[in-house]
């Protein structure tokens, strides 16, 4: 999936979150994203996205800011650690983002699991012509 049809995806899918959650959940997609080109395993975005609310405590009067940046040819997304103490991580979806890049290419998915902030960063995919 390229990655202007997995932002038009992620689009439609953050529409879904703002009527659930309302202020309780902000994705800040960084202008530069939308300038890049390459491919994504498909929801890739998303299921970063959800892992962030899993794992995270997200209400109108402390929300969950979930940004997504572009380093270069990668693309991040990290949040602001807010923990919900009752979800239990079974890492699912994080070794599933990992499995499908390694079966994919072999560029490596970055974790970086810090005190204060998670963050995952994915590489695009380049488009063969």
């Amino acid at each position: 999936m390229t990655l202007q049809e997995e932002l038009a995806f992620l689009d439609r899918y953050l529409a879904l979150l703002q009527q659930r959650f309302g202020d309780g959940i902000q994705v800040m997609i960084a202008d530069e994203v939308a300038q890049l080109q390459g491919k994504l395993p498909p929801a890739a975005l998303q299921m970063l996205i959800e892992n962030a609310i899993k794992h995270n405590e997200h209400t109108k009067e402390r929300p969950l800011v979930i940004d997504v940046t572009a380093e270069g040819q990668h693309i991040s997304v990290s949040n602001r650690k807010q923990p919900i103490t009752t979800a239990e991580s079974t890492s699912v979806g994080q070794h599933n983002i990992v499995e499908r890049y390694r079966l994919l290419t072999s560029q490596k998915v970055t974790i970086s699991n810090t005190q204060d902030e998670y963050r995952v960063t994915i590489p695009l995919i380049p488009i063969e012509r």
